[in-house]
């Protein structure tokens, strides 16, 4: 066979290969979603697991054994392991043994930010803490670069606490804003402003008697 003629004939075949792959391929997914029919289940991205599921539901506050379909990023069913899994198939099943499956907590008060300032100063009374160690230290240290890396360890460690909300009052909040977006969390942001020189507030003069250490 001439040299041309041979490089067709691999194309052909290479074609009609994955024509029959495609389409055997298909009938398989076919049958798979038949099968999932005649059993009655719904597909789902996601069924996530828990020896307790704390519900926050007065008729049923906890199921033991319990699991959850997750569709699209939204909750459809909660319910035992046993009536999930016999409603539902997922991509992903995270059986969660051992532990508590619960909805997210709620801090209703926090300068996330502030997570970069931990162990600064410590065993201080108030005023002392906040006049003489953390307003000088945000005068010289807090920018954008500043906000978003302690808003990114401050969410990493929301999550990894199982915190899923929470109020922020601090510096540069369109940055913490893009943080908090980007990490999947929810957050009420508001900007702080306090009596002395900070990050976009020049702050009250200080009396001549007041020192910053």
């Amino acid at each position: 066979m001439k040299p041309h003629l041979t490089k067709y004939y691999k194309l052909l075949v290479l074609f009609v290969c994955t024509t029959l792959f495609v389409f055997f391929g298909q009938i398989v997914i076919a049958q798979s979603n038949y099968n999932l029919v005649a059993q009655g289940k719904q597909r789902v991205q996601l069924i996530v697991g828990g020896d307790f599921i704390v519900t926050m539901n007065k008729a049923q506050p906890v199921i033991q054994n319990g699991a959850i379909a997750i569709r699209d990023g939204k909750i459809v069913a909660v319910d035992t392991q046993y009536k999930i899994m016999a409603s539902y198939t997922a991509d992903r099943t995270l059986p969660g043994d051992g532990l508590v499956l619960m909805p997210g907590l709620v801090n209703g008060h926090s300068h996330s930010a502030m997570v970069l300032f931990r162990g600064l100063a410590d065993d201080l009374a108030l005023q002392d803490w906040l006049q003489n160690y953390i307003f000088p230290a945000e005068g010289k240290f807090v920018d954008e670069n500043f906000v978003r890396v302690g808003e990114q360890l401050a969410c990493w460690e929301m999550i990894r606490g199982g915190t899923t909300t929470f109020v922020d009052m601090y510096f540069q909040p369109d940055v913490a804003a893009k943080v908090v977006s980007e990490c999947g969390l929810r957050a009420i942001i508001a900007p702080s402003s306090i009596d002395f020189p900070s990050p976009g507030f020049k702050g009250l003069s200080l009396p001549t008697s007041f020192k910053v250490r």
